[in-house]
C-alpha cells in the first residue's frame, strides 16, 4: 500500500487527507507492506491479556476488519475514531465502526476524550461488562 507521510509522523495515513483536514503540509508517498493483526499474531497462546490501541488515522475499520480471530481473546479495544465527517477520503462512518465493533461482541465501554472530528473510544467484550 502506499503510506502518505506528512513532516508530522504522527499525521500519516494510507487515506488521502480533505480540505477537512488537510493542514497544508507536504508529503511523500512510501510504499508498505500492510499485515493484518490476524496473521501477525497467529500464536496467542502466550500473549497473557490482550489490549489493542487503534490510531491510524481513518484506517480503523480496516484494523478491525482484520482482528476477527485476535478479537477473541481481546480484553479491551481503544480506538481513536472518526465522527462522521470526511476527513479522510474514503473513510468510514462513525456508526460502521460500532457496528463491527458490536458484531464482534464487543460494546463502549467508556468516551475518554471526544474532539470535533475524533474521539478516543475504549470497548470492550460483551460478556466481561457487567450491567
Amino acid at each position: 500500500m502506499s503510506l502518505n507521510v506528512e513532516k508530522r509522523l504522527s499525521r500519516s495515513s494510507l487515506l488521502e487527507v480533505t480540505d477537512l483536514n488537510n493542514e497544508g503540509s507536504e508529503f511523500n508517498k512510501r510504499v508498505v507492506k500492510m499485515i493484518t493483526l490476524d496473521n501477525l499474531l497467529t500464536n496467542l497462546d502466550n500473549l497473557g491479556n490482550l489490549g489493542i490501541k487503534i490510531d491510524t488515522e481513518g484506517f480503523e475499520l480496516e484494523v478491525i476488519l482484520g482482528s476477527k480471530d485476535t478479537l477473541k481473546t481481546t480484553k479491551f479495544v481503544m480506538a481513536e475514531v472518526r465522527h462522521n465527517y470526511e476527513s479522510f477520503r474514503g473513510s468510514y462512518k462513525l456508526h460502521q465502526f460500532m457496528e463491527l465493533m458490536r458484531r464482534n461482541n464487543f460494546q463502549l465501554s467508556l468516551i475518554v476524550t471526544a474532539k470535533p472530528l475524533i474521539a478516543d473510544l475504549v470497548f470492550q467484550p460483551i460478556s466481561e461488562l457487567q450491567f
